[in-house]
């Protein structure tokens, strides 16, 4: 399989001004690319999360990569494509191996889903090719020979809650992606082969599809979190557990794990 493309969480808000107040009170800052009312992106320690009022559901956005090529793969697996388009106005600047333009220079976008109906929507834009590629070439320090239990977990981790485990990883597999199992869930990162467009995220395994945030290394002020509505998940203090304004699970670890 391709390189998937710039990995991204985006979720769905059904009351936008209240969510960004929300994660706002939990240290993020606003990244400066929002559209109010509509679109507005949160930074956490240099990692994202974009809330948006139009989605009909959370998903995974995959940008920058070959939409035509990922697309064919795709057909070629089994894996059903929904919602693609064609980027027609999109200037043609990529070649195939033998020198030919690609149409409208790989650019598009189309949806698929895992087992359980999480989206991944893969969506690339002319002016996003040619970063992606530099970036499959260029190495990412930070992971290159560094063996997966020595690395650092993210500050914030997106869970995917999967009713079956084996056919989850079965089909994260079939998309060119590593999966660790680790007790009742799974690591789920890409190969060693997409330079510094690595990514990772969580299964976990429960009753019906959800979805659940970590943040982790939290400092938050406790009476913060109690004004949140989160509550402690341990005598010590050390974790926290609740919902944000639109349902999703959230946690907040003071220690990484």
């Amino acid at each position: 399989m391709l390189p998937l493309g710039f990995f991204s969480v985006c979720l769905r808000s059904t009351q936008l001004e209240r969510t960004v107040d929300f994660y706002k009170a939990l240290d993020f800052t606003p990244t400066g690319e929002d559209a109010p009312g509509l679109r507005v992106s949160l930074e956490y320690r240099s990692q994202s999360l974009t809330f948006m009022s139009f989605l009909q559901d959370n998903l995974i956005n995959f940008r920058g990569a070959h939409i035509y090529r990922l697309k064919e793969c795709m057909d070629e697996i089994g894996i059903p494509v929904t919602l693609f388009e064609e980027f027609k106005s999109e200037e043609r600047l990529m070649l195939d191996d033998e020198g030919n333009p690609l149409p409208d220079n790989e650019c598009g976008s189309f949806s698929i889903e895992d087992p359980d109906g999480h989206e991944f929507f893969f969506n690339t834009h002319r002016e996003e090719r040619e970063p992606f590629e530099e970036a499959v070439l260029r190495p990412s320090p930070a992971m290159v020979g560094t063996p997966f239990n020595e690395l650092n977990l993210p500050n914030v981790l997106y869970t995917l809650v999967v009713t079956d485990l084996i056919e989850s990883q079965r089909f994260y597999e079939s998309l060119g992606l590593i999966v660790v199992r680790d007790g009742d869930g799974a690591w789920v990162f890409p190969n060693t082969d997409v330079g510094d467009t690595r990514f990772l995220f969580r299964l976990r395994k429960g009753a019906s599809k959800h979805v659940a945030i970590t943040l982790v290394q939290s400092a938050i002020d406790p009476k913060v979190l109690r004004t949140l509505g989160l509550e402690p998940g341990n005598q010590a203090g050390l974790s926290w557990n609740g919902h944000d304004p639109d349902g999703r699970m959230l946690e907040i670890r003071s220690l990484s794990f």
